[in-house]
């Protein structure tokens, strides 16, 4: 068995790169796997030629024009454009390449429009692109190309990114948010963009956040009862 990841849309170019090791992520130069915008998988009658995107991935995630993907030996990689250092290092765009000052290890990550976020399996937090207006939870508005640590807490267990706005899950299941909150995705009214993460106080102190999702301008927080919480922009019902 393998695990097979497929992409649809309209990709910058690297955005779904070649393997460095020669194994092709799709079949021919640097194509996504779609075919007329719809996802395909590998071997379908309209993909004749193609191979298989990737082996030994376990975990992926998409930027508004890069990919992260996880590999079962715990090297986390990235393609696509790196224009504000998004990738997590520096040289060829369009090729596959290990983030810098990431260890192997098990992470939670996630990707938004111009920056990254990712959770080490020590509980750290590591942040590399556009910071312009907090997004990367330094604490300040200095963008980085490398990965670099935000802040001195070990107890981040998962992360949340969207267009310029980040949100984080702590080990003991209390959420924070840090960037943009112009439309009120942030889940606070408090704070300043440029802070580093601050807590989102819960409807219910009973309750603790599981799981965080975070689109352009809306964020949605699943809690410990089951139960579905937002905030931010609500236009077209998101």
């Amino acid at each position: 068995s393998r695990l097979e990841v497929h992409g649809a849309g309209a990709p910058e170019p690297g955005a779904a790169g070649p393997d460095d090791a020669g194994d092709e992520w799709v079949g021919g130069a640097r194509r996504p796997c779609l075919q007329g915008g719809v996802p395909r998988r590998a071997g379908h009658p309209h993909e004749r030629g193609r191979r298989h995107c990737r082996r030994n991935q376990v975990s992926v995630a998409a930027g508004e024009y890069h990919t992260l993907a996880l590999r079962s030996d715990g090297t986390l990689w990235s393609c696509g454009n790196n224009n504000y250092g998004q990738l997590g290092r520096t040289g060829d765009t369009a090729t596959l390449g290990k983030f810098s000052r990431l260890a192997p290890g098990h992470f939670s990550f996630a990707a938004g429009d111009q920056h990254t976020l990712a959770v080490r399996s020590d509980g750290t937090l590591w942040g590399s692109g556009a910071n312009y207006i907090g997004q990367l939870g330094f604490g300040n508005t200095t963008s980085t190309k490398t990965f670099t640590r935000a802040g001195t807490s070990d107890l981040w267990s998962a992360v949340a990114v969207g267009y310029e706005h980040s949100l984080m899950i702590r080990s003991d299941g209390t959420l924070w948010s840090c960037g943009d909150g112009g439309q009120g995705q942030l889940g606070r009214i408090e704070g300043f963009a440029n802070d580093p993460p601050i807590q989102v106080v819960s409807p219910s102190p009973a309750n603790q956040w599981v799981s965080v999702a975070a689109g352009y301008a809306h964020t949605l927080v699943i809690s410990s009862s089951g139960t579905l919480w937002s905030c931010g922009n609500n236009d077209n019902g998101r």
